[in-house]
């Protein structure tokens, strides 16, 4: 998940729970296109300079008959925001968390297929920042993440590039009365970006290591209570 970005103009005045609930399409480039990734994330303010997060990320490819991947990332968070005004935003994030991949592969007709069931153990640092103007919000986040495979074929460590760029809309305007019960109620637009220079993949041949990339487009409500 990205960083946690403005909401309407207002700077961050104290503790605050907020959630956001995406989905949409995303494209990876050994398996293809999954238009059913799911993303969901929790974040609370405990003080007006720092943030806990957490949040999930789900994608089924099935995109053939011999091959099926299907991925689950648990994602936590630790920000502090040296800079936060009523229209600007800045965080630093300590990122860290899990991810389930679990692989299978038809073989020869009538026998039994391939899996493998992998687990990653995750660290990484992310640098945003968030801006806003009347009705819209946007913010960018980029940074590092090791990955550390302690079960499965392909086990190991390896190294990714995490980006996300994002857009809210806001939809208080929309609701009569919202602004009673929540701070702020947005459209989140996500497109997460991700790239592995050196990606383990397990095949029929063994474990592979090669150049990985994925984008996605996620869209779906952000609140802020």
């Amino acid at each position: 998940m990205g960083a946690v970005p403005l909401s309407q103009g207002e700077a961050w005045d104290g503790a605050g729970l907020g959630g956001t609930l995406t989905a949409g399409p995303i494209w990876k480039s050994d398996e293809g296109l999954t238009p059913n990734h799911l993303g969901s994330q929790l974040w609370y303010h405990y003080q007006p300079d720092l943030v806990g997060s957490m949040g999930i990320e789900m994608s089924d490819w099935a995109f053939s008959r011999t091959k099926a991947l299907f991925t689950t990332q648990y994602v936590g968070a630790l920000s502090w925001i040296p800079l936060s005004s009523s229209q600007q935003i800045m965080n630093v994030a300590l990122r860290f968390g899990g991810e389930s991949v679990s692989t299978t592969l038809d073989t020869a007709a009538h026998a039994l297929p391939l899996t493998d069931q992998g687990w990653d153990w995750q660290i990484g640092l992310r640098v945003g920042g968030g801006w806003s103007a009347k009705d819209l919000g946007a913010w960018v986040s980029t940074g590092p993440v090791g990955y550390w495979r302690v079960s499965g074929a392909a086990s190991g460590w390896t190294l990714a590039q995490e980006t996300e760029l994002g857009l809210l809309v806001n939809l208080q305007k929309f609701w009569n009365g919202s602004s009673s019960y929540t701070r702020s109620w947005d459209l989140a637009i996500r497109i997460p970006m991700v790239y592995q220079p050196r990606a383990p993949t397990f095949t029929r041949q063994g474990v592979e290591k090669q150049s990985e990339w994925s984008i996605g487009l996620q869209i779906g409500p952000s609140v802020l209570f």
